[in-house]
Formats: structure tokens, sequence, C-alpha cells
């Protein structure tokens, strides 16, 4: 027999503020870019807000629901960071190198 738990509604409402963030800050960088809003007014500390916040609010709410993901799973802590080190940092730090490549060939070649 199944159970049903009950969904933390306040999880959904941070993860739909995240997502509002996200679409607005793209919004409003496109339309800087298209010279609709100007640069050099309220917009500038409006993005800096909105791109320090929303991504470390996803990482809260992922590390919130990623204890009862693995309940039942308990592994030594040295086998636990290991695995964590082997699915996101290795990507995280090539990805980090790729894009830190091309953003200093990418300079250069505009200069």
């Amino acid at each position: 027999m199944t159970t049903l738990t009950s969904r933390d509604l306040s999880l959904d409402i941070a993860r739909g503020l995240g997502i509002v963030l996200v679409v607005f800050g793209h919004a409003l960088r496109g339309l800087v870019s298209a010279g609709f809003v100007d640069d050099s007014g309220w917009s500038v500390p409006v993005d800096y807000l909105i791109y320090t916040f929303h991504m470390p609010l996803f990482f809260v709410i992922s590390g919130l629901l990623f204890s009862p993901s693995v309940q039942g799973q308990r592994a030594p802590l040295g086998a636990f960071v290991t695995k964590i080190l082997v699915l996101l940092a290795w990507p995280y730090l090539l990805w980090s190198l790729l894009q830190g490549g091309g953003k200093s060939r990418w300079r250069g070649a505009t200069r």
C-alpha cells in the first residue's frame, strides 16, 4: 500500500519565485540590450540583485530536497564526498575552464 505525503507548498512558491526572477532578469537584459531601458538607472541594481539571488535560491531548495531523496541510502562520509566530487565537481571545473578559456579568447579577438 502506498501512502501519499503532504507537499510543502513553500518550496513550490520559492521555486516559482526563482523562475520568475530568471525570466524577468533575462527580459530585463534583453530590454537593455535593445535600448528600451537605460542601463545607467534602476536596471543595474535590479539586475545585480536578481543575478546574485536566484541561483543561490535554487541551490538552497535543492539542498532542502536532497536529504529526503537519499533516505535509506546512508553511506560513509568519505564515500558520499567522493560521489559528489565525481558527479558535480569535475563537470563544474571542466565547464569553468572551457568558459574561462573561451572568454579570454573572445576578448582577445574583439580588441
